[in-house]
Order: structure tokens, then sequence, then C-alpha cells
């Protein structure tokens, strides 16, 4: 197996990921209090915790729309044939919009920095419009004035005074041209280059009651976001460069027009209109494959996009679980002042995980390799996208009910067979039951052998990620933040490297006995 070579940006980005190791000991930078509208501070409230399928549990996962609380303190495939020339442009094309230079923070344990959402083109002082940056997370400054920063974050803009930089953080220019940067191409309508994954954001509200944007049907607003319809048609052309998907704008919010990316993955995006019906047209430098899916409760409708996988290459998908607003299991420990947060230690290990499958030859897809929200069921769709031959899915635990808890738990997914009305309750062809359970116990048994973790066990239960993906698909709670040891192992740089170190290894055991399956 050999896998083809990087793309410059892949190359120099993970250069740049370099910073999140340096950092590394900043995972646990949040401070207690944040800056509230009169200048002071006020204690953040009381999170919501969900487990891997949404539903409220003991077991804190903070639920994405809830502020998170400090406690109780308060592969890349080989390139393909390109076009010899940029697309004839439509007259008035312009240039997506560019969101300014890129950015990463830096600092040690307890630093970060707070923004606001900038709404309706003011500061909003409301508490669900509160974020904080923290070591290792990338944005792009639009423009600067002698007191703060306005920033693109994420694709949505963002203010930063310069007074909310806590002691010792700082931010440092970027140079990768083509890496970690957002196009604004209508106020509504933006393009993320976050490395292996580009994003295609609409922003407004995309519930099926009250909805702007109705491309898909969700439920479970707070839980994942269900697709349970597709509202658009779409096509691939043969060469697979050119995508189309054809929708309704009801309010007719969307504008015609082309808009020049020419960045290493896109020429150009065009929307034409056909009265309320829009389609916007991707004409793309390689086939890619898309993704629609939606984040009802943050009003965004997302067309992900990867690179099409080549044939004849084994094809993992590695999950950093959360991210962005959905912090995951979030936890003080006694005597302390910062909050660790599952989704940054999950993001480091999938990192180390995907670099390690790389240098074998593996094609390797992830979720996302910065701080950025994914829904439960959107990982599932992404991973099977691309068709993976496997997912690995990373999280961490917590039990406050028993913080002497540890070890290492592995899940693969249970046979739940059919409903009321014979349908089938999960996605999976009858083999992956069997050879989940295999990777689960092939990746277990590595990393306790690596790490020396206690052995909870390779469990069969019922998660999203592994009942709504179609190929063998674990979930692994590598640790207890709980924990006060584990907690400090799970932040350790060596700890981290042997966790992946442990899993690549189960990876590979996996394949080597299992092909042919």
């Amino acid at each position: 197996m050999a896998n083809s070579k990087k793309s410059n940006s892949t190359n120099q980005i993970n250069m740049a990921i370099m910073f999140l190791s340096v950092a590394l000991t900043a995972l646990l930078a949040v401070l207690i209090f944040v800056p509230s509208s009169n200048g002071g501070y006020q204690a953040t409230p009381t999170p919501i915790y969900l487990d891997h399928n949404g539903n409220p549990t003991a077991t804190p996962t903070v639920e994405p729309n809830a502020t998170p609380n400090a406690g109780t303190n308060t592969a890349t495939p080989a390139p393909t044939a390109t076009p010899t020339a940029t697309p004839t442009l439509a007259p008035g094309a312009v240039h997506g919009k560019e969101q300014g230079k890129l950015y990463v923070v830096q600092g040690a344990v307890d630093t970060q920095i707070y923004i606001r959402k900038i709404v309706n083109g003011s500061v909003s002082w409301e508490d669900k419009n509160l974020d904080r940056l923290v070591p290792g997370s990338y944005f792009n400054v639009v423009s600067e004035e002698s007191s703060a920063y306005y920033i693109m974050y994420n694709g949505e803009k963002w203010y930063m005074d310069k007074s909310w930089f806590s002691s010792g953080v700082s931010i440092a220019a970027v140079t990768e041209e083509d890496a970690y940067y957002h196009l604004e191409l209508t106020s509504i309508f933006t393009y993320s280059n976050l490395n292996d994954r580009k994003i295609f954001t609409l922003f407004g509200t995309c519930d099926a009651t009250n909805s702007q944007w109705n491309l898909v049907t969700i439920e479970n607003q707070s839980k994942g976001f269900k697709v349970t319809s597709k509202n658009y048609t779409e096509n691939y052309s043969a060469d697979g460069l050119t995508y189309t998907i054809t929708f309704k704008d009801a309010n007719n919010l969307l504008a015609p027009g082309q808009y020049v990316v020419d960045d290493e993955w896109y020429w150009t995006i065009t929307v034409t209109a056909d009265g309320n019906n829009k389609t916007v047209t991707f004409v793309s430098k390689k086939p890619m494959v898309y993704v629609v899916a939606a984040h009802g409760t943050y009003k965004q409708t997302i067309i992900s996009a990867y690179e099409k996988p080549q044939d004849n290459i084994i094809t993992v998908f590695v999950d950093a679980g959360h991210g962005g607003i959905d912090w995951g299991a979030c936890y003080t420990p006694a005597g302390s002042n910062v909050l660790a947060r599952e989704s940054v230690i999950n993001l480091l290990i999938a990192e180390k995980v995907t670099e390690m499958l790389r240098n074998k030859g593996y094609q390797v897809y992830t979720t996302r390799d910065t701080d950025i929200y994914q829904g439960l069921y959107e990982t599932a769709y992404l991973a099977n996208a691309v068709n993976a031959d496997l997912l690995v899915s990373i999280h961490q635990n917590v039990d406050t009910s028993n913080t002497s808890r540890k070890g290492l738990t592995t899940y693969y997914q249970k046979v739940l067979g059919p409903d009321s009305n014979g349908a089938n309750r999960d996605q999976k062809p009858s083999a992956a039951y069997d050879l989940g359970k295999q990777l689960a116990t092939y990746i277990h048994n590595k990393i306790i052998a690596s790490t020396g973790s206690t052995n909870i066990g390779v469990v069969a239960d019922n998660w999203a990620v592994t009942r709504e993906t179609t190929m063998p698909a674990i979930l692994i709670e590598c640790g207890f933040m709980t924990n006060t040891q584990e907690l400090a192992n799970l932040i350790n740089p060596s700890y981290i490297q042997k966790e992946a170190e442990g899993i690549v290894a189960g990876i590979v055991e996996y394949l080597e006995n299992t092909q042919g399956q």
C-alpha cells in the first residue's frame, strides 16, 4: 500500500499544527470567569450533559448550545488531471472576499482570548455569543483597531478586544497561503478550507418549521442533527470536477453570481437562479465528493467536500470527537481553576493517529483538524461518503460520582435488529458487526499494551457514530478526565503519543488479519 504525495498545503499545515503540540498542556486553558457587557466578570452557567447519542446522562458531555462550565467555581489521494486553463468567467464574476491574514493562538496553561460574535453588524453581549480561543486555535484578522481586532473564526465574524488577552497569551502569523482560511462569497455563504475537508456554509435558519434553507430535513435538533430527507437534487460530472446542487431559496437570499476562488482546490463557485430555485455549481481542480448536513440550533447548512478517495488503497476515517462549541466532557479537578476540555484532547490524539497512518501509506480522512463543530450524525455521513474501510472515533470519559474510576473502554456496534415495522435500525451490512468487534479488540489490546491503562473492556453498545456508518466503526473512551492521575496522563505529550501508537498498531493488526473478510 502506498499513499500518494500530500498537497503542499497539507505539508505546510502539519508544521503549523505543531503549535498544538507545543501548547499541549494548554488544553486546560480556560479560566473560571468570562467578560460581561459592563466590563466586569460573571460566572458561567451550569452546562447540560449529553452522551454520544445526544441523550441526557450523568456522564458529562456538554450539549453544544450550553455554555461550558468551569466546574464548581463557576491520506490524501493522488492528484488528477486539472483543466488546462481557468474556466471562462461570467460577466461580473468577482473574487471571494478574503478574510484577512491567518493567525494562531500561542500560550501556556491558563491562557486564552475571549471573543464575542458580530450579530447584525454589531458586537453581541449575549452569553450565547461568547466564545474563547485557546492555544492552537486558528483565525483570520479582517481588520484591526487600536483596541481590538475583527476576526473570522470557524466561518463567522467575531470581535476580539485586546484587553481580553489573558496574561501570557499571544497570537502569531501563519504563512501558509492555502491552509486554514475562509472566503466570504456573500454575507450568508462562506467557504472554509480546513486542510483535507472543505466546508461551504449557508447561514440562516434550517429547521423544518421555520426555514430559510431547507436542503435537508433534520430531527434531534440538539442531538446531532439526523437527516431524515433530502430536499435538493445534485449531479456530478463524469470526471468529478463539477458538482451542482439545486434547492429552493424561498426568500431569494442567495444572490446569483460567479465567485473566483482559484486556490489549490477550486476554480469557481457559481450561483444561478430559476425563480426561487437556486443552483450552485462547484468547479474544482480535483475530483471531489460532497455531503450536505444542517446544524439546526446554530442556523447553519453545511456542504462538506473531500477529495475523492483513490481506489485500491485502504481508507481510514479518524474522528476527533466533539469540537467547536461542543466541548464534550469538561471537568475541573479539585483545587484547580482550569477546565479540561475533551474536544481538544481528542483532537491531539487524532492528529497523531492521522500522521502515523499517512506515514504508513494509508489514505486518511478526518472530521476536523482544528476546533470546529460537527453533528454526531454528520460524522457518520462524512465517513460513508468517502467509503471508508473503517472508522475510529476518539473520546474521553468522566464519572463525577466516582472520581477514582479509571481505564479504557472500546465500543463497537451491537446488533439492533429490525424495528416494529421491520425496517433496519442501523446502516450496517451484517459483516460489519463482527469486523467492528475485531477492530475494537485489536485496538483495545494494543492501547493497553502501549499505555498500561486499566482494562475496562471491549463493549457492544449503540452510539450514533457506530450505528449510522456502513463500515466497521468503533468509539474509544481513552480514559477518565475525572480521575486526577488519569487526567494528568491524558494531557501529557508522551502519553498521547503512546495512545496514538496503540491505536495505529491495532488498526494495522486488524487489517493484516481481516483482509478478504
